[in-house]
């Protein structure tokens, strides 16, 4: 009897922490660096961004982006730039530290909007000196959470630690300059294949960001190379597509 009691106590405690376990949702930011950083190499790559109608036709202008990521030593440079209309309309450059991915800099450089640059220190960021206008903008402000920078999405999500169909996790970003940051909910829909020509597919991973208010994008990872390949979002009644190049 005592021998049954001390079995069925020991089942109960199992189901216990199987119950607790079951549907736990992870935490991806720059405090817990959760990522597959194995997935976070150097590259360089192109890709064409466009806008469709309801009948999927391309509906206003096309853009080509150039993206990298170099790393030394303990640090990273990511560099954006956007083409459109044959003129460089933004280039967007971030430094961060390896080890987390956390910014250091950040500096920003758009057509219409002018140059922006800030320096990281944790969760506080502020602008940099040059750009001071006044008493203000050499204190800064926190931020809010421990968060990746959001200009890196498409290398970011290339880092996911894919394990199932079904797997969630929240992501914590920042986009350099807003008041703080959030965390958004990530979701694998899928692991399937995408076809790349008429002769040939790739098998990827299916990742679902939430922004929401029914805004949401999927981003279509390659399971080998984990190569963002295409991403269809959905934001503000609008639809919009990303797809590599080389």
């Amino acid at each position: 009897m005592q021998l049954n009691f001390h079995r069925y106590f020991i089942l109960m405690v199992l189901v216990i922490l199987n119950l607790k376990g079951f549907g736990q949702i992870d935490t991806l930011d720059t405090r817990q660096n959760h990522l597959n950083m194995s997935a976070f190499k150097n590259s360089s790559k192109k890709y064409i961004v466009y806008y469709t109608d309801t009948l999927d036709n391309i509906n206003g202008p096309v853009a080509i982006w150039t993206r990298s990521i170099e790393k030394a030593n303990d640090t990273f440079k990511f560099s954006w730039k956007w083409y459109q209309k044959d003129s460089l309309i933004s280039e967007t450059e971030t430094i961060g530290s390896l080890k987390n991915l956390s910014p250091i800099q950040h500096i920003s450089d758009w057509k219409k909007r002018g140059k922006a640059g800030y320096e990281f220190d944790k969760q506080h960021i502020r602008l940099q000196k040059p750009m001071w206008r006044t008493p203000k903008d050499s204190v800064g402000f926190d931020f809010g959470i421990p968060a990746y920078a959001f200009p890196m999405d498409l290398e970011i999500f290339q880092c996911f630690p894919f394990k199932k169909k079904g797997q969630k996790a929240y992501i914590a970003y920042y986009e350099p300059g807003r008041p703080s940051g959030r965390y958004y909910l990530l979701t694998v829909e899928d692991r399937t294949t995408l076809n790349v020509t008429t002769a040939s597919s790739i098998d990827c991973w299916v990742l679902n960001i939430d922004y929401g208010n029914g805004n949401f994008a999927k981003f279509w990872i390659s399971d080998k190379g984990r190569d963002m390949l295409k991403m269809r979002e959905f934001f503000n009644g609008r639809v919009r597509y990303k797809i590599l190049l080389y």
